[in-house]
């Protein structure tokens, strides 16, 4: 079958004064011609809390002002659309203001001309008066079906007729613990697909179809991990549409191959972290991930719910137990005990008769146990008594 789609390609480059910023904590996506809505150009925002500065106010409240624009040029590169959105957000606590897991979330709707465009889409956070700009994004609004990938969590799929589904959906497959499914434009000619990557392809039957508007494809099953992949409608066809598959809020350790092997020594014996230190990277990241199968709860997906667990509580650990004698607190006592067992039922602090720090976390449930930290140099770093 003749391909009758045209590709739309985006490439995200996300710069703050000339220094990298990780797409994670200013990301968007974009739908062109959704049927839900009678503005054919949707394009949904999130920011997450840790990018901006947070003023703390009179009433120990912290807020933070940020005015996020959308422009649209034409091939001459007049605007022929300008909208500003004035965002002011509201924290209760200082690590609400620094959370990983927290986002404002919004939209641009518009009924542009159907011709091809550009998109330029900033960021001023006015608190540090500085500006975060995405290079230039350059669409197709022509009569011919455009489609770039869509992708929405499974639980979604029953407001897909919704407008509220447009600050949901991304460009990109979440490398995570939610089950995502694919949303093609109805076809009823299109009753499969195939996922490429490298020399592989693999075939996908659609779902289920949405009256005359949307196909979807369950990629799920596919196991499909970080990287680049392709959709094609026939497997011999030279035309495909690229996606990629994110861990968007990938705990910060896993980004240091070496510095995340080191900590698995917690969980693994010191012969299972020599035997993969000869690996490129590339390599060492997958033995790593293999290695923590035997601990993974959903061993038939690829994301491991255990192993982003015990890297997550490695970032929280790093920050808050850190000192002078030890700034990475992960490789403190308390970070290794609280790597392994979590949050501890309480916590009591006090000052023993020789004014050293002492700390007892007491856990119950799964183990029953305490443990006593003291600050024996008085530096801050508080040792586990043996």
């Amino acid at each position: 079958m003749k391909l009758l789609y045209s590709v739309v390609l985006f490439f995200i480059s996300i710069q703050l004064l000339h220094s990298e910023i990780e797409e994670n904590k200013f990301r968007y996506s974009i739908w062109l011609n959704p049927p839900q809505v009678k503005e054919n150009f949707v394009l949904s925002f999130k920011i997450r809390h840790d990018l901006l500065i947070f003023n703390k106010t009179a009433t120990d409240t912290f807020k933070a002002n940020v005015q996020v624009q959308l422009e649209i040029m034409n091939e001459r590169d007049f605007v022929i659309n300008r909208q500003v959105l004035e965002v002011n957000l509201s924290c209760t606590t200082y690590e609400q203001t620094i959370a990983k897991d927290l986002f404002y979330e919004n939209k641009f709707s518009l009924l542009l001309p159907k011709e091809k465009l550009k998109a330029r889409l900033s960021l001023n956070d006015m608190n540090r008066n500085f500006e975060l700009k995405i290079p230039v994004i350059n669409y197709s609004l022509t009569d011919k079906v455009t489609i770039s990938p869509i992708f929405i969590q499974e639980n979604d799929v029953r407001l897909i007729f919704s407008d509220s589904i447009l600050s949901r959906f991304s460009n990109s497959f979440l490398f995570s613990s939610e089950k995502m499914v694919l949303v093609l434009p109805f076809n009823p000619e299109t009753k499969k697909i195939f996922v490429e990557s490298g020399n592989k392809q693999i075939e996908v039957e659609r779902i289920n179809s949405y009256s005359t508007d949307f196909s979807l494809f369950d990629l799920d099953t596919l196991g499909l991990n970080e990287g680049d992949y392709f959709i094609k409608y026939n497997p011999g066809s030279k035309d495909k549409i690229p996606f990629k598959v994110i861990w968007y809020d990938k705990p910060e350790y896993l980004k240091n191959v070496s510095a995340a092997i080191k900590l698995a020594e917690y969980i693994f014996d010191g012969e299972f972290t020599k035997g993969i230190t000869s690996y490129s990277d590339e390599s060492r990241y997958k033995e790593l991930f293999q290695a923590w199968k035997r601990f993974d709860p959903t061993p038939n997906t690829p994301f491991n719910e255990l192993m982003s667990e015990f890297y997550q509580r490695a970032d929280y650990a790093s920050i808050s137990f850190k000192s002078l004698q030890v700034p990475d607190g992960a490789l403190s006592d308390r970070g290794k005990i609280y790597m392994l067992y979590g949050t501890p039922k309480s916590i009591d602090r006090s000052f023993n008769p020789q004014g050293k720090a002492v700390e007892i976390w007491k856990y119950e449930g799964q183990i029953n146990h305490q443990f006593i930290f003291i600050d024996e140099e008085k530096n801050g770093n508080l040792k586990i008594k043996k």
